[in-house]
């Protein structure tokens, strides 16, 4: 969308909730907090997975109702939210975020889905705007892991994907076998984006009204508080710690920007 759609309040309150979860981000399970630098850059590229989970005010914003609504749209009929995730790209040392197709990292995944890459800031050349390769495969490609936690598409060159830039406030949208990434921030400021994967919702409408009741109040839904269970679960057994950027002391890339 080479337009803004999300206004400018509406994303301020987005940006408030993500700063402070990225900040207190050593809090958040260490399964869902990554670092998506190919091994072979210098820098990173802060990530935080499930951000709705331990940050359910997001759900409540005007930034999250209006994406519900395009996603819907877009899918012909009711949606839920999959899967939300914040990418910060530090600036100056934003490396780039490799090629990849989403479903690489759940091949079992064949429901038709919406992921809606919400630009918190100016997305552009220069900082890291999301980049696609204009024909879209009809199968799962070979990925290979790029770093300590993203995946890259084997054998299609960085160079055939076409930049993306939309202002702050607007988005694009990309289906699981997109072929996709992002460039490097050359910037003075933090390239910020909030992503949401929804996917279309075959409950009954009383379920649905049922759980968006529960997303309003600020609480977070049994399902969620499940899936965080589980992280936390999973995470005290992990045998890697949350990345570097996450460490106390040491510069995430998330500091806010000069807007």
């Amino acid at each position: 969308m080479d337009r803004p759609v999300v206004g400018e309040p509406a994303r301020r309150r987005v940006r408030e909730l993500l700063d402070d979860l990225f900040d207190r981000a050593k809090q958040v399970p260490r399964v869902w907090v990554h670092d998506l630098a190919p091994s072979t850059q210098n820098g990173s590229i802060p990530e935080i997975i499930n951000t709705s989970h331990v940050e359910p005010r997001l759900l409540q914003t005007d930034a999250y109702r209006m994406l519900h609504q395009v996603a819907r749209r877009l899918l012909g009929g009711p949606v839920w939210l999959a899967i939300d995730h914040a990418i910060f790209k530090p600036p100056h040392k934003g490396v780039p975020t490799a090629l990849h197709q989403d479903r690489a990292f759940n091949p079992r995944s064949t429901a038709p889905t919406a992921t809606i890459w919400l630009a918190l800031v100016d997305a552009t050349v220069y900082n890291g705007c999301m980049r696609f390769l204009p024909e879209t495969p009809d199968r799962l490609l070979d990925h290979r892991p790029a770093g300590r936690d993203a995946l890259e598409v084997i054998g299609v060159e960085e160079s055939a994907a076409l930049a993306c830039p939309v202002p702050a406030g607007g988005f694009t949208v990309h289906g699981e076998l997109a072929v996709h990434g992002s460039g490097t921030n050359e910037t003075d400021d933090v390239r910020a984006a909030w992503i949401l994967k929804l996917a279309p919702d075959t409950r009954s409408f009383r379920q649905r009204a049922w759980e968006r009741s529960v997303e309003l109040q600020g609480a977070v839904l049994p399902r969620r508080f499940a899936e965080l269970s589980t992280a936390i679960a999973q995470s005290a057994d992990a045998t890697v710690g949350h990345p570097k950027w996450a460490e106390p002391g040491v510069s995430g890339g998330h500091e806010p920007d000069s807007e």
